[in-house]
């Protein structure tokens, strides 16, 4: 509807302007949705109807719903099927839904059609672009000799703000206070063969570089993403790659010219530097679906598992140094995906590998790395998640989600869910 709160004849005029007939209960709810910018739902809108009009039936308002939303009055919002919300700004802008509170919490207005690419930790802050290519691997940088980032604060009480930058870049985080945002450059510009971090200063619009821990320039990297993950006290972001181009080893790390190395890529985004360590050899020119990484719970070590050798790196994340350990997963055939997650109190590695046949969870000592148990899931588990009091593991699988006691995997709901691709992430929002 686009106006600001207004009186009943200007209401029962725009509905007559709209083809509708302006009756009593039409003109209370369109009063409702108008009294200010929110978005409430159909119960929230019947509620605060019948504050005033104690007739309205829940019939009533969905109908009348239904004829704003045929006559362009109102946009629709589906969250989920179960989640639906209405909002009388029917200009082009974006949304922002708290999954904790089940709530829309903002929306700004933005230039375009545009993506979310990053929000930040605190939720102040989202990072904006043109949408890729349909159909493009996100995972592959698309070639650009420039780019256009678009930078809004959820809330809507700051104006996007955008930067139009001279080269190839793609956000990747922003910084723990939200005054910066790394970029990652891909190098060439139109022919992307490898890349470096930068960041981009919101202030003054200026992109710099970023250095590593000991002070020295953050070097280029050819690299395929694999898998990423934020630390527990999201100051860290950690990326797991293998060489895009045989023969790269990070930091000079000695290695033979044909090896595929795997890394880790660690950004600080407290402290704003970057460096790359590099995997025990052993894990090189290793499938990719055979390696997993999770954090310990107090962030002091990053574990990367290779479930087909049966090896465990343990980053000392103070430090950056490795040490590799056994682990004997009991495990034989092909591996089609490994993810792990770690328990709430940091004594329990959980390793999940999925085979043709149905998938396997497997429990070990992250003090002696021996297993402790393993468990048979029903179908390809693409990643682990944890509950927020640590009681119950959760196993995406193709179609739904499977809940498993974490003390001895018994299963204890199977959630269908409807995803339209592979769930590579799975996060707490509640104990």
């Amino acid at each position: 509807m686009n106006l600001e709160p207004s009186t009943r004849e200007s209401v029962a005029e725009m509905l007559r302007t709209h083809g509708i007939t302006p009756t009593h209960q039409r003109i209370e709810i369109a009063l409702v949705l108008l009294e200010k910018r929110w978005h409430p739902s159909a119960d929230q809108i019947l509620a605060a109807v019948n504050v005033r009009c104690a007739e309205t039936s829940k019939a009533t308002v969905y109908n009348t719903l239904k004829l704003f939303l045929d006559k362009g009055l109102v946009r629709e919002l589906i969250v989920d099927p179960n989640k639906v919300f209405y909002d009388s700004n029917t200009s082009v802008h974006h949304h922002f839904y708290d999954v904790a509170s089940g709530e829309i919490v903002g929306a700004t207005e933005v230039p375009g059609e545009l993506d979310a690419r990053v929000v930040s930790e605190s939720g102040r802050a989202v990072a904006l672009m043109d949408p890729l290519p349909k159909g493009w691997d996100p995972f592959v940088p698309l070639p650009r000799a420039t780019t256009t980032i678009v930078v809004a604060d959820p809330t809507g009480s700051t104006e996007p703000r955008t930067f139009d930058l001279v080269g190839n870049f793609e956000p990747e985080a922003f910084s723990a206070a939200d005054d910066a945002l790394f970029l990652i450059q891909h190098l060439p510009a139109e022919t992307p063969q490898a890349y470096r971090v930068t960041m981009l200063d919101l202030d003054t619009g200026r992109v710099r570089p970023v250095f590593g821990p000991f002070k020295g320039p953050a070097e280029r990297m050819p690299g395929i993403r694999l898998q990423q993950v934020l630390s527990p006290t999201a100051t860290h972001l950690y990326t797991l790659y293998s060489s895009a181009h045989p023969g790269y080893v990070p930091h000079d790390t000695p290695g033979s010219g044909a090896a595929i190395v795997s890394f880790v890529h660690v950004l600080s985004l407290q402290d704003g530097w970057a460096h790359c360590v590099g995997l025990p050899k052993s894990m090189w020119d290793r499938p990719s679906a055979e390696q997993a990484m999770a954090p310990s719970p107090d962030g002091r070590y990053l574990y990367v598992v290779d479930a087909g050798r049966g090896e465990i790196a343990v980053l000392n994340t103070d430090t950056l140094l490795v040490r590799t350990v056994e682990a004997d997963l009991g495990l034989s055939g092909a591996i089609g995906r490994t993810t792990a997650q770690m328990s709430a109190d940091g004594r329990t590695l959980f390793i999940a590998t999925a085979g043709p046949d149905g998938s396997t969870v497997t429990a070990v000592d992250a003090g002696t790395f021996e297993a402790l148990d393993g468990w048979s899931v029903d179908g390809r588990i693409s990643s682990l998640g944890l509950s927020g009091d640590g009681a119950r593991l959760y196993a995406a699988t193709g179609d739904g989600l499977v809940v498993l006691d974490a003390t001895n995997g018994h299963e204890v709901a199977a959630v269908p869910v409807a995803a339209p691709d592979t769930v590579t992430q799975v996060l707490a929002i509640a104990a």
